[in-house]
């Protein structure tokens, strides 16, 4: 597969198709043909070579830099009218190849997101190893006529659709979205709905997106589908908290890192949370307090990270939402409350574990422990965040009332009272963010947590999420 590296749709689009023939894809300018290229074709000797989405000129120059091949037949181009409809012909090629699909997967294909390339580098192994198609929307909108016409044709029961929610127009497949509050948060939903299909964390590439740059990731569809492998993004000098979590969680499971592209420092860090719990070599557990840095702020942050405390980036930075996260952990586990780490928390964060929820059950919703002053958003049983909170005081408002509740409405404010989920049809009784969210009860009667957290848990909390209050 030969592809324009200048342009994501076409390079992910030709995934599915490159491992249907157990093949790569490789990237070239859209104005010339990269020396590099001719020499691996040859170096693999294909029997069949596609060109994906390039002009004539390059065309021309795969011809004659091969002309057996151009002889035989064995190049085949494909190019439709613009990126969409290239997409189209590509999936039909797919189909041709693997026969029915069992699946496509829709992305953004328009500038409406700035990460859009992230969606479709992230989905791309998921559907080269199942020979699903990948098509391409606005991120809003209506379905390009191209695109609505591969759909047609696919019949695919089942369409992954990713960072978009349009209609498809197919009222018998099955739809799963896959959209999260950022380029990362999407990613990893994708690489966790991977795994439910069958794909591993046994094999994870490390991909840089530094910017909104995806490009170093548009080849990786085919090969880490050889062994059904998942992608994950990084930031440019950092690990982004949502990345660095489901690397924490499925440590367990991670045999093999491929790195493109992230700056060393970044690898360096998966590798040192890779090895957590075990303190590296030589670790003293020196006490560490807000702007502290290092490589022991760095283990820090990826044992609260694995616990579910939400530090941010891990980045070898002790700062505000690093303390926050220390003080959530320190109320958790009975601690003094103080947010710095001491001998005592060192001691504790080695052998801790994740915090369980009271409740039991499916779905999503929120426990705020008013004793811990903890606030827990539990997924299907489990705690996938802890964070601190504040909760009334009767010197100042009311004590915060104990009890089963659900959000009845919400609001984007971005007041003092920030991003609140009211509690109460009438009335101002929320959980918000606030900036001051200190280590005991102090507010007038709501649920107050960090700015940073509510900015993050306010779009994974949808109406109707029940809260329990104890």
């Amino acid at each position: 597969m030969i592809a324009d590296g200048s342009d994501y749709r076409t390079a992910t689009c030709s995934a599915p198709l490159a491992a249907a023939h157990g093949g790569p894809t490789l990237l070239t300018p859209p104005g010339f043909l990269d020396a590099r290229v001719v020499d691996e074709v040859v170096r693999l000797s294909p029997d069949k070579i596609f060109v994906i989405g390039l002009g004539p000129a390059v065309v021309g120059a795969i011809r004659g830099a091969f002309p057996d091949a151009a002889a035989s037949g064995s190049i085949v181009t494909i190019g439709g009218t613009d990126a969409y409809d290239t997409a189209r012909l590509v999936a039909a090629q797919v189909a041709a190849e693997v026969g029915s699909v069992s699946g496509a997967v829709l992305v953004p294909g328009d500038d409406a997101l700035s990460w859009a390339g992230y969606a479709a580098v992230s989905v791309s192994p998921l559907a080269a190893a199942q020979g699903w198609p990948i098509l391409f929307t606005p991120a809003a909108g209506l379905l390009p006529e191209a695109t609505a016409q591969a759909l047609d044709s696919l019949r695919a029961p089942l369409v992954v659709q990713v960072a978009t929610t349009v209609g498809t127009g197919i009222p018998e497949a099955t739809i799963r979205n896959l959209s999260g509050t950022n380029q990362y948060d999407t990613s990893v939903l994708v690489a966790e709905f991977a795994a439910s299909q069958g794909l591993s964390y046994g094999h994870v590439a490390v991909v840089s997106g530094y910017d909104g740059e995806c490009s170093m990731g548009l080849a990786i569809g085919p090969y880490l589908a050889l062994d059904k492998g998942i992608a994950l993004f990084t930031g440019g000098s950092d690990l982004p908290a949502e990345t660095a979590t489901v690397i924490a969680n499925r440590s367990p499971a991670i045999n093999e890192v491929d790195f493109s592209g992230p700056a060393p420092e970044t690898c360096a860090w998966v590798e040192f949370l890779l090895g957590a719990p075990e303190a590296p070599a030589g670790f003293a557990f020196p006490k560490l307090k807000e702007r502290s840095q290092g490589t022991e702020v760095m283990y820090l942050e990826g044992r609260l990270t694995a616990l579910s405390y939400r530090p941010g980036p891990i980045d070898g930075v002790f700062n505000k939402r690093t303390r926050q996260a220390v003080v959530a952990f320190q109320k958790w586990e009975g601690l003094k409350r103080t947010g710095i780490v001491t001998e005592e928390t060192w001691s504790r964060l080695l052998a801790a574990s994740r915090p369980v929820p009271k409740t039991d059950g499916s779905g999503t919703w929120l426990e705020v422990d008013k004793a811990r002053q903890v606030l827990l958003f539990c997924v299907n049983g489990a705690v996938d965040r802890a964070l601190t909170t504040s909760t009334g005081n009767a010197s100042v408002g009311m004590v915060t009332p104990s009890g089963e509740y659900a959000v009845c409405r919400e609001n984007t404010w971005e007041t003092y009272r920030y991003h609140p989920l009211y509690l109460r049809k009438r009335g101002v009784w929320a959980i918000h963010g606030y900036t001051s969210v200190p280590v005991h009860p102090a507010s007038h009667g709501c649920i107050r947590i960090p700015i940073w957290d509510m900015e993050e848990l306010h779009a994974l909390v949808p109406i109707g999420t029940k809260v329990y209050i104890y």
